[in-house]
């Protein structure tokens, strides 16, 4: 029988946490507000006003959900608290910006399609449509980034230290 070293076992813990948050969008919406909202997410459409903006202006655009910190631009060193309310109807999202001031937003999140619309000033109140025809708000479209791969290679590195190949 093979004897696990402590190094090799704090990897196999220390993997198993990071794999443990891990789930379909549809299940970790139920099991708490705003965990299907977790990762990095690609826009891939962008409205403001009812005009929707070309592409080429939001090819390289970016949001990031970390724990209960959100990043409109992408930037992990830019994050901002935020709160959701699912009962709401449609789903609520206040983003506290670093001076105190909320953003107020809506959301809608279909698999691993996000719909977000906020107002493009904080004084104006929570949008109550994905509409933005005539009016100050932003509505954007995301679709969730894949892990690229980072589940096989984290299953590859769990079963290279549960077996590790005789020489």
């Amino acid at each position: 029988m093979k004897r696990f070293t402590f190094a090799k076992i704090l990897c196999i813990a220390a993997l198993t946490a990071l794999l443990l948050p891990v789930a379909k969008a549809d299940d970790a919406e139920k099991l708490e507000p705003g965990a299907g909202l977790q990762g990095l997410w690609q826009v891939v459409a962008m409205e403001m006003g009812g005009v929707e903006l070309p592409e080429k202006k939001i090819e390289n655009m970016w949001m990031l959900v970390k724990g209960d910190k959100i990043s409109l631009n992408g930037d992990e060193n830019n994050l901002q608290p935020y709160e959701t309310d699912a009962a709401a109807k449609p789903n609520a999202m206040d983003v506290t910006m670093d001076n105190g001031d909320v953003v107020k937003a809506i959301y809608e999140l279909d698999g691993d399609i996000l719909k977000i619309c906020y107002a493009q000033s904080t004084r104006l109140p929570r949008p109550a449509s994905f509409d933005t025809e005539d009016t100050k708000y932003m509505c954007l479209t995301l679709k969730h980034a894949p892990a690229v791969g980072f589940l096989d290679v984290a299953d590859r590195a769990i079963a290279s230290l549960l077996h590790p190949a005789s020489e």
